[in-house]
């Protein structure tokens, strides 16, 4: 699975969806390579396709992290942004690929596009990162905006929904 600038991806959910769509068929199960392992992607009855993304990692090394940090569900990392406000105490997590999570009360404030590259490429981050803001609307809710490694802005990302799902679960959100 590659980039848009042509680095290749740990793993993909939405991918890994629409490839196991185009050699599956309904009902049947597939399984497909990544360089994050082995995933199986599930082709229901209905059409839907589900992918098991595997076993989310949390120790500092497997994200991996530059530097060592006891507990990844909230680092001691934070970002003065151009507009001046202070993103802190992001969740960090490896689904496939490197995901940094600032929990924010409005999402869709920021101008992810302005501090997104920076943050993939911080020296944090020695195989870049997705950087995700993540709201949470209720109990069953969460609005996410990404930044994707190698991709930049995008509107879908299956590895984030996971890393965002999963850290929001550990945190208690």
């Amino acid at each position: 699975i590659l980039n848009a600038d042509g680095s290749e991806s740990g793993a993909c959910g939405n991918a890994t969806r629409c490839v196991a769509q185009l050699i599956g068929r309904n009902g049947e199960a597939v399984t497909i390579e990544t360089r994050a392992g082995v995933l199986r992607a599930d082709l229901r009855a209905d059409g839907q396709v589900s992918v098991d993304m595997g076993e989310p990692r949390f120790g500092w090394a497997d994200i991996p992290l530059s530097r060592e940090f006891p507990d990844t569900s909230a680092i001691g990392f934070e970002k003065r942004l151009p507009d001046g406000r202070l993103l802190s105490g992001p969740s960090v997590v490896n689904v496939g690929n490197p995901h940094c999570i600032f929990w924010v009360e409005d999402a869709g404030s920021y101008d992810l596009g302005a501090f997104g590259r920076e943050l993939e490429h911080h020296p944090l981050f020695p195989e870049r990162a997705n950087i995700s803001l993540a709201e949470v609307r209720s109990q069953d809710k969460i609005a996410v905006r990404v930044w994707e490694r190698g991709v930049g802005l995008t509107r879908a990302c299956g590895t984030a929904a996971c890393a965002v799902a999963v850290s929001a679960v550990r945190t208690g959100r």
